[in-house]
């Protein structure tokens, strides 16, 4: 008997030990984990005005952030859970809406004089992500380089903080913040609210590098018409991801004239205002110029390449790298061809072409003395006339 009481007294020892290594955890954890929500960020793309959107998606990775401990006046940072998933940005070669100057409440996008911008949203979702603690759950967020080298992608890290908050002891999904540094929330402090994160942002601004061809025309020599028009071809390779390139022929004609010197063939030909792209990413444009005109061809991209061509007729031609030319304060000294384009540009290129013709001298020399003698005719004609009008007036003179 007093056996079985010992027994008894340990088994109550240990439960009551049992107890109070148990008790402590279940009151460390009093709340239900719950899930967080959906957001989103705006992508921002931007290009030059006279230049057409191309076709591009935008991808990104989120992954769960770094934690960073509590610093005076900052708030502790929680890694954020497993589970968050992005979206892309998709856009199309014309999207519905751009605008030239920046939209209320775009503050991430910034536009340079002569560009315009679309925008689109970028899905955020942390549905499946489960939180167990009120606080501030940190993801990274990269955009990944696009396939089109020409558009120039911020794959710099940004950083989206989940805010879950207790409300009378239950745990809320309050919403998020994103931003471009690792720094931490005020403690204290309204999530986002100016002060709190300096460096908050709202969307991710990527730029369409491009830059602009121009092709000019001079004519020279003594036989070389200034109103004749000349041919153009302007060829570009290399484009991707658009279906056309702009042109401006403010300084052309927009129709080639009908003058006696413009070869048949050349006449009431229309200079275009667009240039199409094949699939194969080559664009193929026509001009007609004449002396002292030029046109711009805009949104050549980074490893573009154009040759210009022109039909010369009987001309002497000379490329603008050979000989160079000045049109309204510009420059024409690029090569026809050849050229791998950059954003560094514009590129100014065109030919200068001469034609002279030489005249017999044996007729100049038989017309000189006919002309002289002519003209001391004409003077002993006139002589003549005044001396017998003044004798006629004497005469009468003499008579009364």
């Amino acid at each position: 008997m007093r056996r079985l009481k010992e027994i008894f007294i340990a088994a109550v020892t240990v439960a009551a030990v049992m107890a109070a290594c148990v008790m402590p955890v279940l009151a460390d954890n009093p709340y239900t984990a719950v899930n967080g929500g959906t957001g989103f960020f705006q992508k921002y793309f931007v290009v030059d005005e006279n230049v057409e959107f191309p076709s591009v998606e935008f991808t990104y990775t989120i992954v769960p952030g770094e934690a960073v401990p509590k610093t005076p006046g900052k708030m502790e940072v929680y890694a954020g859970t497993t589970g968050a998933s992005v979206g892309t940005a998709d856009f199309t070669a014309a999207p519905a809406t751009s605008y030239t100057t920046v939209q209320t409440g775009d503050s991430s996008v910034t536009l340079a004089a002569g560009q315009k911008y679309a925008k689109t949203k970028v899905n955020l979702d942390f549905t499946a992500c489960s939180y167990t603690e009120p606080g501030v759950y940190r993801y990274k967020l990269t955009e990944v380089q696009c396939a089109n080298e020409a558009v120039s992608c911020d794959t710099t890290d940004k950083y989206v903080d989940v805010y879950i908050m207790d409300n009378n002891g239950v745990l809320e999904y309050q919403g998020y913040t994103i931003h471009s540094t690792t720094e931490a929330p005020e403690v204290n402090a309204t999530a986002g609210t100016a002060g709190t994160l300096a460096d908050k942002i709202d969307g991710i601004q990527n730029e369409y590098e491009t830059t602009d061809l121009y092709v000019g025309k001079v004519v020279t020599g003594n036989q070389g018409s200034r109103d004749k028009y000349f041919k153009f071809t302007v060829e570009v390779t290399g484009l991707e991801g658009i279906t056309k390139l702009n042109a401006n022929i403010a300084k052309a004609d927009a129709t080639s004239g009908t003058n006696l010197a413009t070869a048949a063939a050349n006449r009431g030909k229309t200079n275009p205002t667009e240039i199409a792209v094949d699939g194969t990413g080559k664009a193929t444009g026509t001009f007609y110029l004449q002396n002292g005109q030029y046109v711009i061809i805009y949104g050549l991209t980074k490893d573009a390449v154009y040759t210009v061509t022109e039909d010369k007729e009987d001309y002497i031609q000379t490329p603008a790298n050979d000989q160079s030319f000045v049109l309204d304060s510009l420059t024409f000294d690029d090569k026809t061809s050849d050229m791998v384009v950059i954003a560094d540009g514009p590129y100014y290129t065109g030919f200068t072409n001469t034609r002279d013709g030489v005249i017999p001298t044996g007729i100049l020399v038989k017309v000189a003395p006919i002309a002289v003698i002519g003209v001391i005719a004409v003077a002993g004609i006139v002589f003549l006339a005044v001396r017998n009008t003044k004798r006629k007036l004497e005469d009468t003179e003499a008579e009364e």
